[in-house]
C-alpha cells in the first residue's frame, strides 16, 4: 500500500522570500530588519538565498539572518564599507 502526496495534503504551510538591503557607512555591526506574514517559528525554517555586494565580493558579504520573531527578519553583518542586499527565504511547515 503506496502513500501518495494527495493523502495526506502538503507538508508546506507558506513559503515567503524577501530582500534585506543593508547600506554603506552604518555603525558596526549594521543591522537591518524585513517584515513578513505571521509564521510559527517552531514549524519554520529560514534560508540564506545569498548576498550581492557593491565593489567588492570579500568579507564585507558576510551576512547573518535570525528570525527575530514572527513577523521580522533580521540580517546582521560586521562591515558595512559597501552596499549589501541579502535575500531569504521562510518556509512554514503545517
Amino acid at each position: 500500500m503506496g502513500a501518495t502526496m494527495s493523502s495526506f495534503g502538503s507538508a508546506i504551510k507558506s513559503v515567503q522570500r524577501g530582500l534585506i538591503s543593508l547600506g554603506a557607512g552604518s555603525s558596526y555591526p549594521q543591522t537591518a530588519t524585513a517584515t513578513i506574514s505571521s509564521v510559527d517559528t517552531t514549524k519554520s525554517v529560514l534560508g540564506h538565498l545569498g548576498v550581492n555586494v557593491t565593489n567588492d565580493g570579500s568579507a564585507k558579504g558576510l551576512v547573518q539572518l535570525i528570525v527575530t520573531n514572527a513577523t521580522t527578519i533580521t540580517a546582521t553583518r560586521g562591515d558595512p564599507t559597501n552596499t549589501a542586499v541579502v535575500s531569504f527565504q521562510v518556509v512554514e511547515y503545517n
